[in-house]
């Protein structure tokens, strides 16, 4: 047993005070005279053996009464089992994640409010004159703030959740910098409070300390790992049509251990009003996908969200997003005679959602026409020079090209036209007329996501017939090709665009590809993939988002506003793209908050469009380290220890027998207070 205060023990010497009064009575005796005094002889013989009894009694308790008062002062502890006390020059850094899974509860209370608690009866623990530090997950001015035990609590209570989550890596490595502006020799404390998310916690391994501090981790349990959020949202076709019928699709995940058999309903709202709402049961640890089909009839944006009710954890309950109406994709057919019976023509001239002018390659000057997205080019028996520099220049661009053969072509003309784009190795086959089957395609590929989108990938699918004219060394993604593994469509990158090349022409001589259900949607998606489609939505945790912008400057200022929040983004224009980097919520004002919803996207203080924000989900995926797991983790490291393990309720208490020792002052002054209760007792009830 140590002292805190030992110079208190001199206090001891008070005892002696009572005992001088006990064996030196100072009253004066005063005589009385009896006639007979043999009766009285025999009633003191027995009172003075009783009062003797309860002399000693007395003397007894008052003695143990100043001792225990002497003790108590004194401030008695056992040594702590490390043999190690908490140094108070040092800092002690305490994190509080408040991240959105902190809305779960635990404890029977939010997990947030059950954090703060523990850090103030830990904080009643500390030596008053202690150097603590304070941070969460908004990593703002007051974490550099050196707080008292009474100012570290009172700072506890003022946090509130936030949108932010961070790896624990970073969160210590913030806690070192700051702790070691007030004490750079090392030595210092560090405490974390978190439900330790495994989707968010990042890699504990790079959790390490210098070998003089330490760090505690208090894990924080669910009473049940309980959520539903929406995973993703996406649209039957990427092209939305006017007046016509759509259809969108919206993956909700249930990260529950039991399943949601309440018919919970999803509700799909335009531009604030409920247009469906659909029943739903998901089972536990699974994902269900409930459709709705829409129409729109405006031009401008809608502003979309689906919503459903979830409880405690609510921030992830709603999922913003925009539909817009798809302007029809430009398309420039080039061919030697115009190819009037062309399959691509048929495709593309009898649908609204194409803009589509055929040209003689011969006629057509690009510079003057140089607002389209898709270039095919069929049927050219010969490039010439300006040709090759056409389709070069609108590749930088951006622009995609479509090549498919003419028949009379040949390796001389074609071939070094392609390596000019990067496909390399070109040989006309000998034998042209022979019929091959093609393989089945790679329907995971995301080239092929919407075509086979109702197809189940093992399952078999009749494939056309075809006859190859041109053969090349691999290059990019070959999309198609037949069983022997020959390329029939390829995709390669050049520049900033693509080049899909046909093996061979589209026409009869050729087989049947152009006439089979393949041949559709692959075209299709040829020129949807020509079109730079922004998401649906966007979530908060993305670095930067791009948006196509082919009238842009960097000279323009972008603005992002939400009714009366507004916010300029770092931006970066270049390749007809401009680059938006989000700011952080610690890169905001104290009032300021990103929020999700919709976003006017300003140019030059006039609305270019709408854009639509959500919370990251990772924050929803709620599986947590259980402290068993984070104590065999760190089994190996003994700087690094984990309170709580068997009861959570008692962390306080085993963290100081770990670190502080147990004091013992409070059992002396409840010990001197029975003793005192003792005397009083003897005194009134031992009579006699």
């Amino acid at each position: 047993m140590t002292f805190l205060n030992p110079a208190f023990l001199w206090g001891l010497l008070a005892l002696s005070i009572p005992i001088i009064i006990h064996f030196f009575n100072f009253r004066r005796v005063k005589k009385i005279n009896f006639s007979n005094i043999s009766l009285l002889k025999t009633v003191n013989t027995k009172a003075k053996s009783f009062l003797r009894l309860k002399h000693w009694l007395v003397l007894a308790s008052r003695l143990l009464f100043l001792a225990s008062l002497v003790f108590a002062f004194s401030q008695p502890f056992l040594n702590s089992q490390s043999g190690k006390k908490i140094n108070g020059a040092a800092v002690n850094s305490f994190y509080i994640d408040n991240s959105f899974s902190m809305q779960n509860e635990g404890e029977g209370k939010r997990m947030l409010d059950v954090a703060i608690k523990k850090l103030e009866k830990l904080a009643n623990e500390l030596p008053k004159n202690s150097n603590n530090q304070l941070i969460n997950n908004d990593f703002s001015s007051n974490d550099f703030l050196i707080l008292k035990s009474k100012e570290l609590k009172d700072q506890a209570t003022k946090i509130e959740h936030s949108p932010m989550y961070r790896p624990l890596e970073v969160v210590l490595k913030r806690q070192k910098n700051l702790a070691n502006k007030q004490n750079s020799l090392g030595g210092n404390t560090f405490f974390m409070f978190s439900d330790f998310q495994k989707s968010t916690v990042g890699d504990l391994a790079k959790l390490t300390l210098d070998s003089l501090s330490k760090l505690y981790l208090i894990p924080h349990k669910s009473d049940e790992q309980r959520n539903i959020f929406i995973d993703s949202v996406w649209l039957d076709n990427p092209f939305i049509r006017k007046t016509q019928a759509n259809g969108i699709n919206v993956k909700i995940f249930n990260s529950s251990t039991t399943a949601v058999k309440s018919n919970l309903p999803i509700k799909f709202y335009l531009n604030d009003k409920q247009v469906a709402s659909a029943p739903t049961n998901i089972n536990a640890n699974s994902s269900t996908i409930v459709h709705f089909d829409f129409n729109l009839n405006t031009n401008t944006a809608v502003k979309a969200k689906i919503l459903f009710e979830d409880s405690p954890i609510s921030f992830d309950n709603e999922f913003y997003f925009v539909l817009n109406n798809s302007p029809a994709i430009k398309i420039i057919h080039l061919s030697d005679n115009n190819l009037s019976n062309s399959f691509v023509r048929k495709v593309f001239s009898n649908d609204s959602l194409f803009d589509f002018k055929s040209f003689p390659i011969q006629n057509f000057d690009i510079g003057k026409k140089n607002d389209f997205e898709l270039l095919v080019v069929e049927g050219v028996s010969i490039f010439t020079e300006g040709n090759k520099k056409m389709i070069n220049t609108f590749l930088e661009k951006g622009g995609n090209v479509c090549i498919i053969p003419d028949a009379t072509a040949n390796t001389n003309n074609y071939g070094p036209l392609l390596n000019s784009l990067g496909i390399k190795n070109l040989v006309k086959n000998n034998s042209e007329n022979l019929t091959l089957d093609l393989a089945e395609p790679n329907k995971a590929d995301v080239f092929f996501k919407d075509i086979f989108e109702n197809t189940k990938v093992k399952e078999k699918t009749g494939m056309p017939q075809i006859s190859l004219m041109f053969n090349w060394a691999h290059n990019g993604t070959t999309l198609l090709k037949t069983k022997g593994g020959a390329p029939f469509l390829s995709k390669s990158t050049f520049n900033n665009g693509h080049v899909y090349l046909f093996a061979s022409p589209l026409n009869e001589d050729y087989r049947n590809f152009a006439k089979t259900a393949f041949f559709v949607p692959i075209m299709y998606k040829i020129a949807s993939s020509s079109v730079k489609i922004g998401p649906l939505a966007y979530r908060f945790d993305q670095n930067v988002i791009s948006i196509e912008k082919k009238q842009g400057s960097e000279k323009t200022l972008y603005k992002f506003k939400n009714n009366n929040f507004e916010m300029i983004p770092v931006q970066r224009f270049t390749n007809n793209m401009l680059y938006l980097e989000l700011p952080k919520q610690s890169e905001l004002a104290t009032n300021q908050a990103i929020k999700p919803g919709f976003y006017e996207l300003l140019e030059n203080n006039k609305t270019d469009r709408v854009l639509a924000f959500n919370h990251s989900n990772q924050e929803s995926k709620l599986e947590e380290y259980s402290a068993t797991e984070l104590k065999t983790i760190f089994a190996n490291k003994k700087n690094i220890e984990v309170l709580g393990q068997d009861n959570p309720a008692e962390f306080v208490s085993e963290y100081t027998k770990l670190n502080t020792g147990t004091a013992l002052w409070k059992y002396f002054i409840l010990a001197a207070l029975l003793f005192l209760g003792i005397e009083v007792a003897l005194l009134r009830f031992m009579k006699g």
